[in-house]
């Protein structure tokens, strides 16, 4: 079996993806958007963003199908001015032909003006995720009273639930997903999160504040495409047979699923003279195909004597299982001075899909 090479495609923005040709499965992983952490002025200890959440789908497609693709934004820091709140992450999907993938973003941190007020921790994306797999983001922290702004959350990834911020600790992503940012323990802006998903770190209130939140991440789409599998099987070689040599002549196999054997001029056929021809199954659903052959040397030889040979190649359209048979026969042209023997030869087939 001859397996082609997987395809990755990123989206981190809103686009349609195609399904190539040859292409008859996808793996879709999406991440939502990362929450925005709060601001903060005075002595307030903001919030941090919650990490986006993940889902992922298998899903049967064929080639020329449409789908679009929405990518969710990372949440807006939240306004020192005014101790504002970090926005929600966007939620990202993958849409069409009757599928739905769709991961949660993360909530945004709230402000706080006031030490003795920190603001709340933004949750993380919820399992309102829609997939095969989906899980949650990780949950920012609240900011404390006397210390540290909060971490943002982590994104949820392939393996697992994103991680949660722990005091100034920004939370760890999952395999895949951007990690949350670290809050802070001194006066400043908060920190932005990490892509795609990872919640954005409250602000620290005091001077040269008023001082903003960190930027949630935006999320993510991505598809990974295989290529179905082409297998090829050799069910039999291609043989000219037993013939004797009384003159100059030829002896020529069919390439079709009779493999008759023909001859001309001064040459006499031994034994049967069907199904002598090469036979190929080609494995592989929904091919078409163009077969391309070659032979190195183009002769078959015994001893120091060669007997050139010109190669035929023909097939049949797929069977109901996607099979093609292709035969590959050949004209053997001679001088009528041949000594007895075996004469062999190795001859290649390749075959070009289009």
């Amino acid at each position: 079996m001859l397996p082609l090479s997987a395809v990755e495609v990123n989206f981190t923005g809103n686009g349609t993806f195609v399904v190539p040709a040859d292409v008859a499965e996808i793996t879709v992983h999406v991440w939502g958007g990362g929450g925005g952490g709060g601001g903060a002025f005075n002595s307030g200890k903001a919030g941090g963003g919650g990490g986006g959440a993940y889902a992922m789908e298998v899903i049967s497609v064929s080639a020329g199908q449409v789908f679009t693709v929405t990518v969710g934004n990372g949440g807006n820091c939240g306004d020192g001015t005014v101790a504002g709140a970090g926005s929600a992450g966007g939620n990202s999907s993958f849409d069409g032909n009757g599928k739905f993938v769709e991961a949660v973003g993360g909530a945004g941190g709230q402000g706080s003006d006031d030490d003795t007020a920190p603001g709340a921790l933004g949750a993380g994306g919820s399992t309102g995720a829609t997939g095969d797999v989906e899980y949650a983001g990780g949950n920012g922290a609240t900011g404390a009273t006397g210390g540290v702004s909060g971490g943002g959350g982590g994104a949820a990834g392939t393996g697992g639930i994103g991680g949660s911020a722990t005091g100034s600790t920004g939370g760890a992503g999952g395999v895949g997903g951007g990690n949350g940012a670290d809050g802070l323990a001194v006066p400043g802006f908060g920190g932005d999160g990490s892509s795609p998903g990872g919640g954005g770190s409250g602000a620290y209130g005091g001077a040269p504040g008023p001082n903003d939140g960190g930027n949630g991440a935006g999320g993510q789409v991505k598809i990974v495409s295989t290529a179905e599998l082409i297998g090829v099987f050799k069910d039999r070689d291609l043989s000219f047979g037993a013939f004797a040599v009384e003159g100059a002549g030829t002896v020529t196999v069919a390439a079709d699923s009779g493999g008759n054997r023909i001859r001309t001029g001064d040459i006499v056929l031994i034994g049967s003279n069907t199904d002598r021809c090469a036979l190929f199954t080609i494995t592989g659903a929904s091919k078409r195909f163009a077969a391309n052959f070659d032979v190195q040397p183009a002769n078959i030889a015994y001893l120091a004597n060669n007997i050139p040979i010109a190669f035929t190649i023909g097939y049949e359209n797929q069977d109901s299982a996607a099979n093609t048979k292709v035969y590959v026969g050949g004209t053997l042209t001679l001088a009528g001075t041949e000594p007895a023997g075996t004469y062999t030869a190795n001859a290649t087939i390749s075959v070009a899909y289009e």
